[in-house]
């Protein structure tokens, strides 16, 4: 499923960066994939994501004031 339009970016490829870099917030998947720097439109599913990924693995999600300031 396609999440970034802006970039191009799909949910395995969002989901692959989390898991390999540990990524934590919005802010740092946006830092290292571009997704969500654009249009901001997939703000949500990629806050989504990152709560599904990171639950229980011990990585912060952070609060949502922080997920949206990317």
């Amino acid at each position: 499923m396609q999440i970034c339009k802006c970039v191009g970016a799909d949910e395995e490829q969002i989901a692959r960066s989390i898991r390999s870099h540990g990524l934590p917030t919005l802010a740092e998947v946006t830092l290292h994939t571009r997704a969500g720097g654009g249009c901001t439109s997939c703000h949500a599913d990629i806050v989504r994501l990152l709560a599904m990924l990171n639950e229980g693995s011990g990585i912060a999600s952070g609060g949502a004031e922080e997920q949206s300031r990317a």
